[in-house]
């Protein structure tokens, strides 16, 4: 999505492929309309029902998906309570991995997304928060 968005702008800053830009801007809406949920957070892909770290990719790295979007709020929320089953890289590891304990940190304390982290404060209890 974020590169689809990116080659759109640029194109119509270099005023070049009015057409194809278009195009991926509507492809580009497409796949954000139709981004997997299972009716109350974004999940990784349809029928997944484990956890995933790649539900925080939509604020972290690429911020294609709005901080204040519902099913985007829920699944940071369910990754932080539930980070431990989202586990690590490797099978059978009972711990959260430095990388995905790294991307939420991310996500959590970044300049660029003061609103997800005022939302992310304001939906956890104060007993999770200490946690």
């Amino acid at each position: 999505i974020c590169a689809l968005e990116g080659a759109a702008e640029a194109a119509g800053v270099l005023g070049i492929d009015a057409d194809l830009a278009a195009h991926w801007r509507d492809v580009a809406a497409r796949l954000r309309r139709d981004l997997p949920t299972d009716g109350q957070k974004y999940i990784p892909y349809p029928g997944y029902d484990a956890r995933s770290v790649a539900v925080l990719g939509g604020l972290v790295p690429y911020g294609v998906i709005k901080a204040d979007d519902p099913f985007q709020r829920m699944a940071v929320r369910d990754f932080d309570v539930n980070m431990e089953e989202a586990g690590g890289m490797l099978l059978n590891v009972k711990r959260v991995c430095t990388w995905y304990a790294a991307s939420f940190a991310i996500m959590y304390t970044s300049s660029v997304l003061p609103f997800a982290i005022r939302m992310y404060s304001s939906c956890m209890s104060s007993d999770t928060l200490k946690n």
